[in-house]
C-alpha cells in the first residue's frame, strides 16, 4: 500500500487519514513458513518540517501457519499500533529507519514489520489440541504446579543450599563470640 503524501508535503503538520489493506508476503519463522491474510491498516500522516512524513495508526490481520504440538493448522488474529517517521531519500538498506522518495509512502516493510512483532511465540491451533502435554492449561501452564514434582529442574538448587548452610555457620559462629 502506498500513501501518496503529496498533499501532506504542502501542508506541513496537517493530518491527513488513510486506510487500506496491504499483502504480507510468507515468513519462515523457525523454519516453518507462516502466511498472513491481507492486514487491514488505517491512521493518520502528517508530513514536518524537515520533509520527514509521521505515520501512526494500526493494522490488523491473521497469521497462519503450523500448530507447535500437533502440526495441525493454525491461526492467531495479530493488532497492532505503530507509530512511525519516514525519511525522505534515507538509506533504503537501514533496517533501523523506514524511508520514502519522491511523494509516495510505501507502507510494506512497516506493516511487515510489525505484524511480525506481535506475532506469538507459537502457533496453537486450540484449547483442545491432540498434541499438548497432558496436565496443561490452554496456555502451557501446568495445571496443577507442584515443589515437589521431581521431574522440574531446578538448576541452581546446590547454590541456594549452598548459600543456606554459609548462612548458619555464620550465624553458628555470631552466637559463639
Amino acid at each position: 500500500m502506498k500513501l501518496d503524501v503529496t498533499l501532506a508535503l504542502r501542508n506541513p503538520g496537517v493530518e491527513y487519514p488513510f486506510e487500506g489493506a496491504q499483502a504480507i508476503a510468507p515468513q519462515s519463522i523457525f523454519g516453518e513458513t507462516v502466511t498472513f491474510d491481507d492486514a487491514r491498516v488505517c491512521g493518520t500522516y502528517l508530513a514536518l518540517d524537515n520533509g520527514s512524513i509521521k505515520v501512526k495508526g494500526e493494522l490488523n490481520t491473521n497469521a497462519r501457519g503450523r500448530c507447535a504440538n500437533c502440526l495441525r493448522p493454525a491461526e492467531a488474529p495479530i493488532s497492532a499500533g505503530y507509530d512511525e517517521l519516514f525519511l525522505l531519500n534515507g538509506n533504503p538498506e537501514d533496517d533501523e529507519v523506514f524511508t520514502y522518495t519522491s511523494s509516495q509512502v510505501d507502507l510494506e516493510r512497516l506493516v511487515t514489520t510489525f505484524a511480525l512483532l506481535e506475532m506469538p511465540m507459537r502457533l496453537i491451533c486450540g484449547k483442545n489440541c491432540p498434541g499438548r502435554p497432558e496436565g496443561y492449561a490452554a496456555d502451557d501452564v501446568p495445571l496443577r504446579p507442584s515443589a515437589q514434582d521431581s521431574s522440574t529442574r531446578r538448576p541452581f538448587a546446590a547454590l541456594q543450599q549452598l548459600l543456606d548452610s554459609a548462612s548458619e555457620k555464620e550465624d553458628g559462629s555470631a552466637s559463639l563470640e
